[in-house]
C-alpha cells in the first residue's frame, strides 16, 4: 500500500472517530438535560403541593379562592353584563355526583340502553349533552393564569412525578365489576390558559386537542403588529395586578369554552402522542389497554426515557398537556361553569355560530361586525378523519347494522401516500379502529371504566352516562 493511501486511510478513520465522538457526546448531554431532576422537596412543601391542587378534583384544583374573590364577582356581576336565562348550571352536572346511566335502566337523563355496550357507544362515539348557553356562576380563579403561581405549580408536579406514592398516581376503581388501581391525573399542570380579544370583550378558555389550533388558525393568534394581525385574533390574558378590575373584566366580556368528549379525545391524544415515541420504545407503551389504565404512561416514558423522544417540543410536558382533564380550567372555585357558553368540538361550526354572533353583540363601537357565514365556510375541514376505513355504508340503517358486524372488530389501516419510506421511525399505535366504540369494548372493555375515573371530573360536569 502507498504512502498516499495510508495517509488517506488514516483521515478517514480519524474522520470518522471524530463523528462517532460527537454523536455520543451529544447523546450523552441530551439525557443529562433531559433527565436532570429537581433536589427531593422537603416534606411539608411536598405536602402543600398537594394541598394547592388535588389531582382528580376540578374544585380541588381551583382552592385557594379567597371569599373576597366571591364577593369581588358578586359586585362584578351586579355590574356587569345580565347573564341569559334558562341556561343549564353546571352545579347539576358537576356537583350532584354525576349523571348515571346503567344498561337497562333510567339514568338522570331519562335515557334507556338495552346493554351496557349500548350505553357505552352512547358515551364515548358522541359529542357532551352538555352544550351551548350554559349559567356564568363566576369567574375561573385568576391564580390557576400563568403568572406568579406557575413555579409552585410545577414543583407540586415535578414532587408528585418524581416522589409520589402509588395511592397519589393511581387510584382504586371498580373495572369491569373489579376493584383495581388506575392512573390519577397529577396536579394541574401547567396552567390554565384564558385568550382575551379585548375589541369583542370576549373571552375564550382554552384546552388541547379540541379544536383550539384550527379555531385559532382561523381567527388568528395576536403578534402585537396592528398591521398583520387580524381584528379577530386572541391573545393569552394575563395575570392583572387587581383582583377586582378581573372579576369585573371576567363579568362584563363574553367567555366561551370549547371542549370534548374525554374518552374521544383520549383516544385522538393516544394516536397522535404514539407518533412522538421512536419505533424502538413500543414495548415500554405496550398499546391501548396499558395506555387507558394509566393514562400517565406517555408522559412518563418520555421522562424516564429520554432516548424514546423524538422532539423534546413534542416531549413529556407536551404529552401531559394533551392528557390532563379539562374541568378544572372550565369552572370556579366552587366547582361550577366559567363561561357562557360551551362549544362541542364534535359540532364546531354548529356552536360557533351562535358564538361569533355575541362577539358582534358585545363589540366595542367601531369594530367591524363579523362575517359569521363566511367563518363557518371555513371551518369544513376541523374534524377532518385521518383514518382510512372501507366499506362502511353512508346511511344510518346500514352503518347500525355494519357496527353490529364482525366487520366491527376489524382494525383500519392508514392511507399510504406515494414516497413512504419503508423504515417507520416513530412509533404507531398498534390499534387504529374505524369507531371510537371499539376502543371501549370487546377486549378493550376495561378501558372505559379505568378512563371514567382518570376523567372523572370531566364526566360529571359534561354531564356523561357511566355507564354503571
Amino acid at each position: 500500500m502507498g504512502v498516499k493511501q495510508q495517509q488517506k486511510r488514516g483521515r478517514a478513520g480519524f474522520s470518522s472517530g471524530l463523528r462517532w465522538l460527537a454523536i455520543m457526546s451529544t447523546a450523552v448531554l441530551l439525557a443529562v438535560i433531559i433527565t436532570h431532576e429537581p433536589a427531593r422537596p422537603p416534606h411539608s412543601e411536598r405536602r402543600h403541593g398537594r394541598r394547592l391542587i388535588s389531582a382528580g378534583s376540578a374544585a380541588g384544583a381551583a382552592a385557594g379562592a379567597t371569599s373576597d374573590e366571591a364577593a369581588s364577582w358578586a359586585a362584578a356581576t351586579a355590574n356587569g353584563a345580565a347573564e341569559a336565562a334558562g341556561g343549564r348550571t353546571a352545579a347539576a352536572a358537576f356537583g350532584s355526583g354525576g349523571t348515571t346511566l346503567q344498561a337497562g335502566g333510567g339514568g338522570a337523563t331519562g335515557a334507556r340502553f338495552a346493554s351496557r355496550d349500548e350505553c357505552v357507544t352512547a358515551a364515548t362515539a358522541g359529542p357532551i349533552p352538555v352544550h351551548g348557553r350554559v349559567q356564568k356562576a363566576g369567574p375561573l380563579p385568576m391564580h390557576l393564569l400563568d403568572g406568579p403561581n406557575t413555579t409552585q405549580r410545577h414543583r407540586a408536579y415535578f414532587a408528585w412525578r418524581d416522589f409520589g406514592t402509588q395511592e397519589e398516581r393511581t387510584q382504586e376503581w371498580m373495572v369491569d365489576g373489579k376493584l383495581m388501581r388506575v392512573g390519577s391525573p397529577p396536579p394541574l399542570f401547567p396552567y390554565c390558559r384564558i385568550l382575551v380579544n379585548h375589541a369583542y370583550r370576549t373571552m375564550y378558555l382554552k384546552a388541547p386537542k379540541t379544536g383550539s389550533t384550527s379555531l385559532l388558525t382561523l381567527m388568528g393568534t395576536c403578534t402585537g403588529n396592528a398591521a398583520t394581525d387580524k381584528p379577530t385574533c386572541f391573545k393569552p390574558l394575563e395575570v392583572m395586578a387587581s383582583e377586582e378590575e378581573y372579576q369585573r373584566m371576567y363579568g362584563s366580556y363574553f367567555v366561551f369554552a370549547v371542549v370534548r368528549n374525554p374518552w374521544a379525545r383520549a383516544v385522538s391524544s393516544y394516536r397522535m402522542l404514539s407518533r412522538y415515541l421512536r419505533h424502538g420504545c413500543k414495548e415500554l407503551v405496550g398499546g391501548w389497554n396499558r395506555v387507558c389504565t394509566d393514562a400517565n404512561l406517555l408522559p412518563l416514558v418520555h421522562n424516564q426515557h429520554p432516548l424514546c423522544t423524538i422532539s423534546k417540543q413534542q416531549g413529556e410536558g407536551f404529552a401531559m398537556h394533551h392528557l390532563i382533564p379539562q374541568a378544572p380550567c372550565l369552572v370556579t372555585a366552587t366547582g361550577d361553569w366559567a363561561a357562557d357558553y360551551v362549544v362541542r368540538t364534535e359540532n364546531l361550526a354548529e356552536d360557533m355560530k351562535e358564538v361569533w354572533q355575541e362577539m358582534n353583540a358585545h363589540r366595542l363601537p367601531g369594530t367591524p361586525e363579523l362575517d359569521v357565514e363566511s367563518l363557518l365556510g371555513q371551518l369544513t375541514n376541523v374534524n377532518k378523519v385521518h383514518v382510512a376505513c372501507r366499506g362502511i355504508p353512508r346511511n344510518a340503517t346500514a352503518t347500525a347494522a355494519w357496527r353490529n358486524s364482525r366487520a366491527l372488530a376489524l382494525p383500519c389501516r392508514r392511507r399510504r401516500t406515494l414516497g413512504d419510506k419503508p423504515r417507520v421511525v416513530h412509533l404507531e399505535a398498534p390499534e387504529s379502529y374505524c369507531a371510537i366504540q371499539m376502543y371501549y369494548q370487546g377486549q378493550h372493555s376495561l378501558c372505559f371504566d379505568a378512563l371514567a375515573a382518570y376523567y372523572q371530573d370531566d364526566v360529571r360536569l359534561f354531564g356523561l352516562p357511566t355507564c354503571r
